[in-house]
């Protein structure tokens, strides 16, 4: 009986100590998951410079008859990755007179619809939104209601964020004219049969009236008063047009009230916008003679522009 008992026991001594070993050397993988939500950039600066990449420090003063270029420079953040951002825009306008997202306008509108993105590390980011503007652009002061706006957006294929800067664009009143006022060859006591057209141009972004004066002529011999030559906006007979002085260039309200030679608006490329001034001279019946010559002095005041 005993050897039976043995032969019986061992076989299953030995199953358990398998069954046993093999539980405790399985396993099996489990996928972990998790969905991470998508946050809006954050612009966190918008900077000016200009076109030599000077900061503005919120001021700008054009140019005559010449076109710039304004930098917006903006950094900013974004918390899932600054290489998440797919595409940065930026609008430049006037704040009196359009929007962000106004059609654009030579006069009042700019759009940048792909800034270049770089010094992307990390969650920080950074663009350079650059915008070539006319030097017909309208003046704005950057603490009034008129000033202009630079509001740079970044767009990270979801959401977006956005941040600005304000900016003065001054008013710039340059002109020029066309050529000098010869009157020619007279005789004594001779009056001027007709205007001589000084064309006077706007080079600036702003309305201007003009004033001016001279001094008196002088000749090989002698000199011609400086009210005997006279002035207007229209060629009419010499004893009715304005005339022209030494010490105050405000004699005339034709030319510094209600000259208003607005500037040039909306892509004037080369072109500006002018208006002619007629002269006429009266030579004395005696006392002169030879070549008689003078400086006329123009220059340009705020005149009324209804682009203004």
């Amino acid at each position: 009986m005993s050897k039976v008992k043995f032969h019986v026991w061992v076989p299953l001594t030995f199953l358990i100590v398998i069954v046993s070993l093999m539980t405790y050397t399985s396993s099996q993988d489990a996928t972990a998951s998790v969905e991470v939500s998508n946050e809006a950039p954050v612009v966190t600066s918008v900077t000016t410079y200009d076109q030599d990449g000077a900061p503005t420090d919120g001021d700008y003063s054009p140019g005559a008859f010449s076109n710039y270029s304004i930098n917006c420079s903006a950094a900013g953040t974004d918390a899932n990755s600054g290489s998440d951002i797919d595409t940065v825009f930026a609008a430049l306008y006037h704040s009196g007179k359009s929007s962000n997202n106004a059609a654009d306008d030579d006069d009042v509108h700019y759009t940048n619809s792909s800034c270049e993105i770089y010094d992307v590390s990390g969650v920080d980011f950074s663009a350079n939104c650059s915008f070539d503007i006319g030097y017909w652009a309208d003046d704005g002061a950057a603490l009034g209601t008129n000033h202009w706006i630079c509001n740079v957006t970044a767009w990270d294929g979801a959401f977006n964020g956005s941040n600005y800067a304000n900016l003065t664009i001054g008013a710039q009143r340059g002109f020029n004219v066309s050529s000098a006022i010869g009157f020619g060859s007279m005789d004594l006591g001779e009056t001027s049969s007709s205007g001589i057209i000084a064309n006077v141009g706007n080079l600036g972004n702003d309305g201007i009236d003009v004033m001016v004066n001279s001094t008196n002529m002088s000749c090989s011999t002698g000199e011609i008063w400086v009210d005997n030559i006279r002035y207007n906006v229209s060629d009419d007979a010499w004893a009715v047009m304005c005339t022209l002085t030494e010490d105050n260039p405000e004699t005339c309200d034709a030319l510094n009230v209600s000259f208003d030679l607005i500037d040039c608006a909306d892509s004037c490329g080369a072109f500006y916008t002018n208006k002619d001034t007629y002269w006429r001279i009266a030579i004395p019946s005696s006392g002169v003679d030879g070549s008689c010559s003078s400086t006329i002095t123009f220059t340009s005041k705020d005149g009324e522009d209804p682009d203004t």
